[in-house]
């Protein structure tokens, strides 16, 4: 027996990825609705040329940046060119061998350049 309904289409969803599982979700409460959301999103997606970048890495640098800049303008962050914070005194129960040691761990996580 041949299948005539050919507009008919099956998607399989990979529960492991966190968007897959965000779509179902949206999907799930909408049952009646489930092919336009499906219909409008891939209009759109193939239509926006932007829309395929949206979430690349230009979008995330750009993202980065801003959030960087209003940190700094914000005082919560400081660029490495000023001046160096002063030293804090020791914690308490720390002796000289413990320091040296801690600061030879610390090296491991500086760049050399």
């Amino acid at each position: 027996m041949a299948n005539n309904n050919k507009s008919r289409v099956t998607l399989q969803f990979n529960e492991m990825d966190f968007r897959h599982r965000r779509a179902l979700e949206i999907l799930r409460k909408r049952p009646r609705s489930m092919s336009e959301i499906v219909v409008n999103a891939l209009l759109h997606y193939t239509s926006c040329p932007e829309a395929a970048n949206e979430f690349g890495r230009d979008w995330v640098v750009g993202i980065v940046k801003d959030v960087l800049k209003e940190m700094v303008a914000n005082g919560e962050l400081q660029l490495g060119n000023q001046a160096a914070p002063a030293p804090q005194e020791p914690a308490p129960g720390l002796d000289a061998d413990d320091l040296s040691e801690l600061g030879g761990m610390m090296d491991m996580f500086r760049t050399k350049g």
